[in-house]
């Protein structure tokens, strides 16, 4: 509906403050009430009541300069009863006594923002009967942080953008406690208690970059002690021993840096018959170490698979594939054998293919996609001699790489700090000119970035001291050299500040049609924020980045709004939620060598995160896949993940 003939209206609120009239909070308003009650009413039926609600303020306070925001809610009240909404009025009639309950109560400010955040706890988890103790506590907490934050912490303007539907700043309720969203772990060494615990102090995906390479010394430490106990034995039973320098090799044995005896032990080998020897207890330590260490590797696994006590349904993730050494390829082999055996939910797998490397295991990995293993590709055109300079994403598509402070570029041992995603569609819907469209979305890129600034800020104030895990093991660039008393701005200062554009194709489609004009423009848009963004970094001396990843809950939440507020429109409300851009290459029906053209021209642009969704065939074979990828190679696509409708 046009608002415009309400552009005038002043809305008096209990205070006596005075502010424009706003639709969207009473879109909001009754979109609350209806989620409250968990029917099946949908956004049409939202709609209805909004549209009703505009309806009766045009046709009653025409001529009017004021209206009482308890009027308003009269008026929600009645078009819901005759709307026959009878559940949805009896919440939102019973909602409206509790807040003025609470309101007589307490007089203090203060005391009232806290007591609607209790009674909001007490409504979403009244009925306890479903959840687990734990997760009674952990959604207390949350809810009871997320009120906080939104009363006393996040400045108002920043409030309002995202509680009117133009932004969502992620993760709100962990705000309070200084945390980031995902993070890269630089370990030297695995350590799964850290790693574990590591989820109970962020809200995001953790990953463990390089695994082949971190296993490595492990790796190394098993063979040694089983290969020197192997020699010792066989040399024993063969009645060679005696011949020996026992001490001497066994100086040499606990030397063993490697898988590699080649032309070690040869001062030791005295005769074709103690060759044969050392090859037999080579031979057999090797084989005793695969299962060994396969049994080790799923219990690492395992393990983390069913790690509980998490924030907020963290997953772990995993890169390997780099390490082409004798080591690294026996760890790499198990990794996969592991992959492939395990029914992992929470634990995923990223694997790398350096494009002027052969790679070895490369029918294993397309075996996994057609078994629907959580495995994803990370293409990248060289391996750097520093395996940690190597770019990263998380299995979600996110990555951080650049960094506005230094020339030399990696991912690990940094996070993302906080990530945004704005509302393009409802930017669109509300501007019907370019010029009136680029004006507001530059002023919500503003709000956005002002928002992360002011994150960053309240953030980075925090101590060492504050967190038990993150920061005590030197796992980020940076903490090493913090004291336990000093604050770990410099840390956070590292990290990515990442922005999403959700809608953009509904957005085009509002703006130029279904047509390539629209594809064209997205282009444009994108290019447009890129570079704010870069002036942002600039400016600000904070890595800001564009990301083409987001959540479910936002895209859902995006077009829940949009379609509350403006009905059904074909090819951009009528669905459950946004659709990525890439998908209007489907749509316009570009072929596919075209299409990875312009994909490769988006992941230039998104260097906060993108990745290339391939969707494979049911009737789908490994060369089938191998052919794939082989054609993606051609491309500078680094991160695909596979949609695998074929039915095991």
């Amino acid at each position: 509906m046009n608002e415009n003939f309400l552009s005038d209206l002043v809305v008096v609120k209990r205070s006596g403050q005075r502010v424009s009239f706003n639709g969207f909070k009473i879109a909001l308003a009754i979109k609350k009430a209806f989620d409250s009650q968990k029917t099946s009413s949908n956004e049409k039926d939202i709609n209805k009541v909004y549209e009703s609600t505009l309806n009766y303020i045009k046709n009653n306070y025409e001529g009017r300069k004021t209206i009482n925001v308890e009027d308003i809610q009269d008026i929600i009240e009645n078009e819901l009863l005759t709307l026959k909404y009878d559940d949805v009025f009896s919440a939102f009639k019973e909602y409206r006594e509790k807040r003025r309950v609470s309101r007589e109560l307490f007089s203090e400010k203060e005391e009232h923002k806290f007591t609607k955040a209790t009674t909001k706890i007490i409504n979403a988890y009244g009925n306890y009967t479903f959840y687990k103790p734990i997760d009674i506590l952990l959604n207390f907490g949350k809810t009871l942080s997320l009120e906080y934050t939104k009363a006393y912490l996040l400045e108002s303007k920043f409030l309002k953008a995202h509680e009117e539907g133009k932004i969502f700043i992620n993760n709100l309720e962990f705000y309070s406690f200084g945390l980031f969203s995902s993070s890269f772990l630089d370990f030297s060494s695995l350590d799964l208690e850290i790693i574990k615990n590591i989820a109970r102090e962020s809200s995001g995906e953790v990953s463990v970059p390089n695994i082949d390479y971190i296993l490595e010394s492990t790796l190394i430490e098993m063979f040694k002690k089983i290969f020197k106990k192997n020699i010792l034995s066989y040399l024993k039973l063969n009645g060679t021993i005696d011949y020996i320098n026992t001490v001497k090799l066994e100086i040499e044995l606990d030397k063993q840096n490697s898988l590699n005896i080649e032309n070690k032990y040869n001062n030791f080998i005295l005769n074709k018959r103690v060759k044969d020897i050392f090859n037999i207890a080579y031979e057999d330590s090797i084989e005793y170490l695969k299962e060994k260490f396969t049994i080790k590797i799923e219990k690492i696994l395992t393990k983390l698979d069913n790690v509980d006590i998490k924030l907020n349904k963290n997953i772990f993730s995993m890169s390997f594939g780099g390490n082409s050494s004798k080591e690294g390829n026996l760890i790499n082999e198990i990794l996969l054998s592991c992959i492939k055996k395990l029914d992992l939910k929470n634990v995923k797998f990223i694997y790398k293919i350096y494009k002027k490397k052969e790679n070895n295991y490369i029918k294993e990995i397309c075996d996994l996609i057609t078994h629907k293993k959580n495995i994803s590709l990370l293409m990248l055109k060289n391996k750097n001699e520093n395996y940690k300079l190597d770019k990263e994403y998380f299995y979600n598509g996110n990555s951080v790489y650049d960094n506005v402070f230094v020339d030399k570029k990696q991912s690990a041992g940094r996070m993302i700090v906080d990530n945004i995603s704005i509302n393009m569609m409802v930017i669109a819907l509300k501007n019907n000119s370019l010029k009136d469209f680029y004006e507001e979305f530059e002023s919500i890129l503003e709000i956005s970035k002002n928002s992360l600034v002011s994150s960053f800020e309240f953030k980075s104030n925090k101590f060492k001291d504050n967190f038990k895990y993150l920061f005590k093991e030197n796992l980020f660039i940076g903490s090493d050299k913090l004291d336990n008393d000093s604050k770990i701005r410099r840390v956070y200062k590292q990290g990515s500040f990442n922005i999403e554009l959700v809608g953009l194709k509904e957005c085009v489609y509002l703006l130029k049609g279904k047509n390539k004009d629209a594809l064209n423009l997205g282009f444009e848009i994108l290019e447009f924020a890129r570079k704010k963004l870069k002036v942002y970094s600039i400016n600000e001396k904070l890595n800001f980045a564009l990301s083409n990843v987001s959540e479910e809950k936002v895209l859902k939440n995006f077009m829940s709004i949009n379609k509350s507020i403006y009905g059904i429109i074909e090819n951009i409300t009528d669905k459950e939620k946004c659709e990525l851009f890439e998908s209007i290459f489907e749509d316009l029906e570009i072929d596919l060598k075209e299409k990875y053209k312009y994909l490769e021209r988006l992941e230039k642009l998104y260097n906060g995160g993108f990745f290339a969704l391939v969707t494979l065939p049911k009737k789908c074979s490994i060369s089938y896949i191998k052919e794939t990828i082989e054609m993606l190679k051609e491309y500078n696509i680094e991160f695909i993940k596979f949609k695998n409708e074929r039915k095991n």
